[in-house]
């Protein structure tokens, strides 16, 4: 689930939770070939199988290809990014 997406990418890529949590649509380019992250500014381009993983995740859900607010990773509040609480909580499961 995006919880374990979330935490592949910030240990892969050696970022901070906070940074992923706090990733906005528009900080995001996915095409048929690559997923990046931060395009404008910081590239991160996602390596497989994870740029798969997030393309997969973004169309078999309702992540962050839903019309409900900017972020990639909502919280329960759709115009707040998830917290490091809520992530936490996830993973336990």
């Amino acid at each position: 689930g995006r919880a374990m997406l979330i935490l592949l990418i910030a240990q892969t890529y050696d970022l901070p939770i906070s940074r992923i949590l706090t990733l906005s649509r528009d900080q995001v380019s996915v095409t048929r070939v690559s997923v990046t992250l931060w395009p404008a500014t910081d590239a991160r381009v996602l390596d497989e199988p994870l740029a798969t993983a997030f393309r997969r995740w973004g169309e078999h859900s309702s992540g962050w290809t839903a019309a409900r607010g900017p972020w990639v990773f909502p919280g329960q509040d759709p115009h707040r990014p998830l917290s490091e609480a809520s992530l936490k909580r996830h993973l336990k499961r």
